[in-house]
Formats: structure tokens, C-alpha cells, sequence
């Protein structure tokens, strides 16, 4: 039983247009939610350093100068 849904849904995903749709915008989705994260993670290594400014930091990890100064008060507040 389980294996029969589990096949309907993997053709929807792969083969009708609709389900190929949006299987590419939850994989689009998730890609981006990854870049953000790892340009946080860049952003806060580069906090923890202590030698760039905020506009640097932002600069390099492609982030908002707001969004570097939200993960500095973050990372003061541990």
C-alpha cells in the first residue's frame, strides 16, 4: 500500500508538468535557503575575528549591513 503512494508521487514529481514545477521550486527553495545560511556562517566567522567592519562583512558575505549587525548582537548575547 505504502508502496504504491510512494510511486504515484514520485511520477507526479517526475513526469507530470505541474509536479516537475514544483518539485524545481522546492529544489530552487532549499538551494537558496542554504546559500543564506552559509553567507551567515561566513558572516559570523568573520564577527568572531573581530577585524573587519560591519560594511566589510557585509561586502564579503553578501549580506545586508542590517542582517550582519542582527548576527552581531546574536553572537553577544551567547
Amino acid at each position: 500500500m505504502k508502496l504504491g503512494l510512494l510511486a504515484e508521487k514520485t511520477r507526479y514529481f517526475k513526469r507530470n508538468e505541474k509536479g516537475v514545477k514544483r518539485m524545481c521550486k522546492i529544489m530552487e527553495d532549499f538551494a537558496k535557503e542554504e546559500r543564506n545560511e552559509e553567507r551567515e556562517e561566513i558572516a559570523i566567522s568573520l564577527l568572531e575575528m573581530g577585524k573587519m567592519t560591519y560594511a566589510e562583512i557585509a561586502t564579503a558575505s553578501k549580506l545586508s549591513e542590517n542582517k550582519v549587525k542582527e548576527l552581531a548582537e546574536k553572537i553577544n548575547t551567547k
